[in-house]
């Protein structure tokens, strides 16, 4: 039996088909890999990395919040939140407020029935300082400090004129 070159044609689309579907594969993975965004997002790892010391000028925290006086005594640690991946940076602030009685009283009444006592996302160094005060979440606080660029998180106290506020955002 003689084999007709349309034969030997159809002994080799297999492989043919294989070889289209892989080159097709790969070409889509790179146009896949070369579409990605600029910035990356912040993996879900991200750790937060302390960049500073123990800080007490209000000035920082101030310039990324509003309503807070002048006149409150803080204490605050920064730095970046690292995963290892270049990129830009995403900035964190975590830091205890105190405030006269007048302005706690204030900002609890935006709290009243919120929740029970719970830990606030805070670095040790600063949970350290905080002694074991009883703190309450209260995003209705956090939106009253926000400044519309920095996402914020605000714990109160239940008993003292303390605030613990965290910034997250972009310098």
């Amino acid at each position: 039996m003689e084999k007709s070159s349309d034969d030997s044609a159809d002994v080799s689309t297999p492989g043919r088909a294989r070889r289209g579907v892989l080159i097709a594969a790969v070409l889509g993975l790179t146009a896949c890999l070369s579409d990605r965004p600029d910035a990356p997002e912040e993996p879900a790892g991200a750790q937060k990395i302390l960049e500073k010391s123990a800080q007490t000028d209000t000035a920082p925290v101030l310039s990324r919040t509003r309503g807070i006086s002048e006149d409150a005594t803080m204490l605050w640690f920064s730095g970046t939140m690292g995963s290892g991946a270049p990129g830009p940076s995403t900035y964190w602030i975590d830091a205890r407020i105190e405030v006269d009685d007048a302005q706690a009283r204030q900002w609890r009444s935006l709290c009243d029935g919120v929740g029970e006592a719970s830990v606030p996302d805070i670095v040790p160094e600063l949970a350290d300082a905080l002694d074991g005060e009883q703190l309450i979440e209260c995003p209705a606080l956090a939106a009253e400090l926000g400044d519309g660029r920095w996402e914020q998180r605000a714990w109160l106290s239940a008993e003292d004129p303390v605030v613990v506020l965290t910034l997250l955002g972009d310098g």
